[in-house]
């Protein structure tokens, strides 16, 4: 079959794969470092054959060579696959391959020259710090506030990523509960106003990092 040039994309990170004929460069940077949900769009520089054979030809595999349950989804331009995540996404700290392979072609049967892959790692959670020294109170003395902030293995703040919704909160009083880096501790039968300082936890339990610290009212 005639080759022809096609353009695989990362549309999410801006980011691109270049195949041709006589021509293969990376406009890409690889080993990206990415949210457990993922998807990932490749756009072809032709209208797609998106039959069997395309859609074998799309693979994704963990660090032990295993297939992933991707969802693939024709793009409305006819060009391009989205690639979904699996349903409860990637699995954190996970190192992937995303392989488009030669059974890839183009509804006129133009087909890939050869295999390309794209490096991907999951975000995990490495560090949770409790950025406040005080406990700030409101509502007559029932709710305090403080703040914290995730790291992942990058050194990034993913605090306000769905990978940081899932973290448990415990303090000495009342309930507490946290959400894009503010720690709400709640105690309607014990005035917090009455109490020095209040220990807080924070724990990400799929890991077991954690981050402790003493709050002083204030």
């Amino acid at each position: 079959m005639k080759k022809i040039k096609l353009l695989v994309m990362s549309c999410i990170l801006g980011t691109s794969l270049l195949f041709s004929t006589n021509v293969f460069a990376f406009q890409i940077t690889d080993n990206q470092l990415v949210p457990a949900n993922k998807k990932w769009i490749i756009d072809f520089t032709d209208i797609i054959g998106y039959d069997y054979l395309t859609k074998q030809a799309v693979v994704v595999t963990d660090s032990k060579g295993i297939k992933t349950n991707i969802s693939l989804q024709l793009g409305n331009d006819n060009k391009s696959i989205i690639v979904y995540p699996p349903s409860s996404g990637y699995t954190t700290g996970e190192s992937y391959t995303l392989a488009i392979g030669t059974q890839a072609h183009s509804s006129k049967g133009t087909t890939m020259r050869q295999t390309r892959s794209l490096h991907f790692s999951i975000q995990t959670i490495v560090k949770i710090q409790i950025t406040s020294t005080n406990l700030t109170i409101t509502d007559a003395g029932t709710t305090g506030q403080a703040t914290y902030r995730v790291l992942d293995q990058n050194g990034n703040d993913i605090t306000s990523s769905i990978i940081a919704n899932n973290l448990t909160f415990q303090s000495g009083v009342g309930t507490a509960k946290g959400s894009n880096g503010v720690l709400t501790i709640t105690s309607p039968y014990v005035n917090l106003t009455t109490l020095k300082n209040i220990q807080v936890t924070i724990l990400n339990s799929s890991n077991g990092v954690s981050a402790s610290g003493i709050l002083t009212v204030e």
